[in-house]
């Protein structure tokens, strides 16, 4: 037998449906909370990014958001309950993903320690007392590198 036939064979017995891998391609609007604008400009990108989001996922069943700041959904919340309470209703039924765990996509070169931990406390107690979800992963989508203190080389 030849040994490249072999390993042809041995692939194709891989190649099924249980094995081949699963690619998933979500949205998702990284939104800075005070950056090279004021505030008011955040709250108000929040209503028009979350708006076309929803206006999306109705047009496209199959769409998927992610988001991963508590604090930009506070502001939906405060500013504009009509969207919030949308954003809630996909969110039950799983188009609408919430993730991240900080309260802000901090950047976590400049933190301290410290900071990073009431960042985590903050949103975690959030996204549970608003969706009733406990977060089991992290998305750091605003950090362009990751803190040392992440790291898990122990």
């Amino acid at each position: 037998m030849n040994p490249r036939h072999a390993d042809e064979e041995s692939l194709a017995e891989l190649n099924t449906e249980f094995n081949l891998p699963k690619i998933t391609v979500v949205g998702h609007s990284h939104i800075d909370v005070a950056w090279l604008w004021k505030l008011l400009h955040t709250r108000e990108k929040c209503s028009r990014s979350f708006s076309t989001v929803l206006k999306l996922m109705d047009e496209y069943p199959e769409y998927t958001f992610v988001q991963s700041s508590p604090q930009l959904y506070k502001f939906i919340k405060e500013d504009y309950p009509e969207i919030y309470a949308k954003i809630k209703e996909k969110i039950k039924e799983g188009k609408w993903e919430v993730t991240g765990g900080m309260w802000v996509e901090a950047d976590c070169n400049l933190t301290s320690g410290e900071s990073l931990v009431r960042q985590f406390l903050h949103g975690h107690q959030f996204i549970k007392e608003e969706f009733e979800i406990v977060l089991e992963y992290f998305m750091a989508a605003g950090c362009i590198w990751l803190f040392l203190g992440f790291t898990t080389d122990n």
